[in-house]
């Protein structure tokens, strides 16, 4: 029940909100649509987020459609321990212009209680929170959330006449006969309203009505363009017929009503548990099509996958050959039906060759950017991410520099996730494994300490990835550097930390064959985050033998080679054999089948006929259904 003091402001504003029955290009659509994007939790300084709305594959304009987006997560709290549930803009005050729209958490969709919707919405339309401007509760210690709750707090306005001063409420919602007229005299807090932070909204009043239907006619961001009768055409909610024409003027006479339903066709779409695998290794399928999804049937294709078909809802694919390879959904009901086609979308790796240890990478090369396998991944499109620099710790010459204060004249926004990823190593037959690296940063003075730093480990090619135990945080790095004002530089090897990872932490990684480690940095939401410097990677272990390797004398030579070369081994039993080679893609260039005796030295010619081209291949030898692969280089 509305708090009686303020049951008489109630109004209902009749402001009708519906999905689009057209998309920008005239088609069917439900209003909801699904996009596959790996950036599920977003913050509001990422500008680039907002594609779907200016300049995707349908670009929904701002000035035609009130975009929401719905996403996992929202970074940063409201204060401390409450995350944000959603965010807009005011009208005109959109950065650029898709993100003129309404951002929520499917969290807070899916909670009616919050009216989250119908608060970003006020928003969207011009109105303030409740508390705005004195404070509110913005600080820890204006929170009020204990009695007797606004005794001693700062008192906010909205400047909306009917709406009292109230120091605001978050997430609880007390009996409104215990709230004290602190802030308007005879005027207690209206907690009840929408755009409070109150677990109870349940009003907005006449002066915010008179607000927001100011808003949807005012030009200001094309708010009136919205509910224009021509734009209502345009999306589908009104159906235009020509009643006259006249004759001398050829002025032509409409009449409007509201648009029939209409059932659309379906649009295909998919996801996979995984964009990344080992050889062998199972992908898991599901359709995530939309728009009409009763009564659909699927066809499936996976190149390079075994099946290579499937009519199943979720199929389960293996991808038994490395390579790139395209996934094809074909989805029908009686509406109609509809293709996607990702190419590529999963990357299948080899099995690296066993490598001996212990392993350093230092980045002293200047050959390349980047070691060789090694990966940046940046996801925030134009700003800084990893690179090369001319610092080293421990007396060497050159490390990873991940840039964070060296951002003048290049986008640069808070939260921002970069990805140093590893080649990938090979554990099988190696056991106490130890890892460390070197690390040095700062934090500049004032700062808040909510950059994130972590150490992961995959052991499925990239496909899935697990934090490092131990691992120091943004706070712990920075004591390496101290606090520093300008972007940092560690001029000194006393500027420079060890992070080591026993064996006892790492049993997990003991004989895996399929191993990548990855340093991940989140920025903090101010964009405040002083320059990272990873340098001298080190890996040890204890390397068993190669079981299968020794037991038969496997060796090619010579190798690398500017010819042809040699595979040799003997078994020790009567066998099927199989030679297959392939090269970095995956495509076969070679490949032979024959039974072999026990006890026979065997000899296989490679690239016999001259015809590879200089490169890295993978030879690969099946002798009864045990396999093994060697790395040949062709130069």
């Amino acid at each position: 029940m509305i708090d009686p003091l303020y049951a008489p402001l109630y109004v209902n504003s009749h402001m009708h909100f519906e999905l689009a029955k057209k998309d920008p290009q005239g088609n069917c659509t439900t209003g909801i649509l699904h996009h596959y994007d790996e950036n599920t939790q977003w913050k509001q300084s990422s500008l680039y987020n907002y594609k779907y709305s200016t300049v995707g594959t349908y670009n929904w304009s701002p000035s035609r459609y009130l975009n929401v987006y719905v996403v996992a997560a929202i970074l940063g709290d409201i204060q401390d321990g409450v995350q944000i549930g959603g965010y807009t803009y005011k009208p005109g005050t959109a950065p650029n212009v898709g993100s003129d729209a309404v951002v929520l958490s499917i969290g807070l969709l899916l909670d009616p209680s919050t009216r989250g919707l119908s608060h970003e919405i006020g928003h969207w339309f011009g109105l303030s929170h409740t508390f705005d401007g004195n404070g509110g509760f913005r600080t820890p210690q204006n929170t009020n959330n204990t009695p007797p709750y606004n005794v001693g707090f700062k008192c906010g306005n909205d400047d909306i006449s009917d709406t009292p001063k109230t120091p605001g409420f978050l997430s609880i919602c007390p009996n409104y006969a215990t709230l004290l007229d602190s802030c308007d005299i005879g005027k207690r807090p209206n907690m009840h309203n929408i755009m409070d932070y109150a677990s109870c909204p349940m009003m907005f009043t006449q002066g915010q009505t008179d607000k927001m239907r100011s808003s949807a006619e005012s030009s200001t961001a094309n708010r009136n363009y919205l509910v224009d009768t021509a734009n209502l055409v345009f999306t589908g909610i009104l159906k235009q017929t020509v009643v006259s024409i006249n004759p001398v003027t050829g002025d032509t006479t409409f009449s409007y009503a509201h648009a029939p339903t209409v059932i659309c066709s379906p649009i295909a779409d998919f996801y996979a548990n995984r964009a990344k695998s080992c050889q062998g290794q199972t992908v898991i399928y599901n359709s995530t099509s939309y728009n009409n999804t009763t009564g659909l049937s699927y066809s499936w294709q996976f190149e390079g996958g075994a099946p290579a078909t499937s009519t199943l809802t979720t199929p389960s694919v293996v991808y038994s050959v490395p390579g790139n390879y395209s996934t094809t959904l074909t989805i029908t009901n009686s509406s109609g039906s509809s293709t996607k086609v990702r190419s590529p979308f999963i990357t299948t790796s080899w099995h690296v060759d066993q490598m001996s240890y212990p392993a350093m990478e230092g980045f002293e090369s200047t050959s390349s950017l980047f070691p060789v396998g090694w990966n940046v991944i940046n996801k925030d499109y134009g700003s800084l991410t990893w690179e090369p620099a001319n610092y080293g710790a421990l007396g060497s010459s050159r490390c990873m520099l991940l840039p964070n204060a060296n951002n003048t004249g290049i986008v640069l926004s808070g939260g921002n996730v970069d990805i140093l990823e590893t080649n990938q190593y090979n554990f099988s037959n190696t056991s106490n494994i130890t890892v460390s690296f070197d690390y040095s940063y700062a934090r500049k003075p004032g700062t808040p300490a909510d950059e994130v730093f972590k150490f992961e480990y995959s052991t499925d090619c990239g496909g899935t990835w697990i934090s490092m135990p131990a691992t120091p945080d943004a706070s712990t790095l920075a004591l390496s550097g101290g606090t520093v004002s300008a972007p940092y530089v560690p001029f000194s090897d006393s500027k420079w930390k060890t992070k080591l990872y026993p064996a006892l932490a790492l049993t997990g990684l003991n004989n895996r064959p399929d191993v990548k480690f990855r340093f991940w940095f989140q920025n903090d939401a101010a964009a405040t985050a002083q320059n990272l410097y990873i340098d001298n990677l080190n890996i040890t272990g204890t390397v068993g033998l190669d079981e299968l390797g020794n037991t038969i004398g496997l060796s090619i030579y010579p190798n690398p080679t500017s010819g042809s070369s040699v595979l040799e081994f003997t078994s020790p039993v009567n066998a099927k054999i199989a030679i297959t080679v392939f090269d970095v893609m995956g495509r076969v260039v070679e490949e032979s089948a024959s039974e072999v005796l026990a006890g026979n030295l065997n000899k296989y010619n490679i690239n016999k006929n001259g015809a590879l081209k200089p490169g890295i291949y993978f030879v690969s030898l099946n002798l009864n259904n045990q396999k093994i692969t060697k790395k040949l280089i062709i130069d």
